[in-house]
C-alpha cells in the first residue's frame, strides 16, 4: 500500500496535478484518483474499496480538511482533489501524510 502511495506521488511529482478530470489528454497532468488508477491499472482499481491506498487518503483529508469532507463524514477523494480551496500543497500533504501512516503500519 505505501509502494503505491509512494508511485502516485511520484507519478504527480514527474508530471503535474490537476483538478476536474482524471487526467489530461496526453496524461502528463493527473488528479490524486487518476495518479493511483494510473498505477493501479486503471479508474476502477483506484477507486475500489480494495484499494489499500485508499483509505489512508482519507482518512488523512478528513483529519486534515475537515471541511472539505461530504456530508455525512464521507470523504470523496474526487470531491477533496476538485475543491476550490484545495491546492497542491494539499495534495503533497495528503500524500505524505497517507505515506506516513502506512509505514506505521507494516513497520
Amino acid at each position: 500500500m505505501k509502494t503505491i502511495l509512494r508511485e502516485a506521488k511520484q507519478l504527480i511529482d514527474t508530471t503535474s496535478w490537476i483538478k476536474g478530470d482524471y487526467y489530461n489528454a496526453n496524461k502528463t497532468g493527473f488528479c490524486l484518483v487518476g495518479a493511483m488508477a494510473e498505477v493501479l491499472g486503471g479508474i476502477g482499481n483506484a477507486e475500489s474499496w480494495s484499494n489499500p491506498g485508499r483509505s489512508f487518503l482519507e482518512d488523512v483529508i478528513e483529519e486534515q480538511f475537515p471541511e472539505r469532507v461530504m456530508a455525512h463524514g464521507v470523504v470523496d477523494i474526487p470531491t477533496f482533489n476538485d475543491h476550490e480551496d484545495t491546492t497542491r500543497a494539499d495534495i503533497d500533504l495528503v500524500l505524505e501524510k497517507a505515506i506516513a501512516k502506512a509505514d506505521e503500519i507494516v513497520t
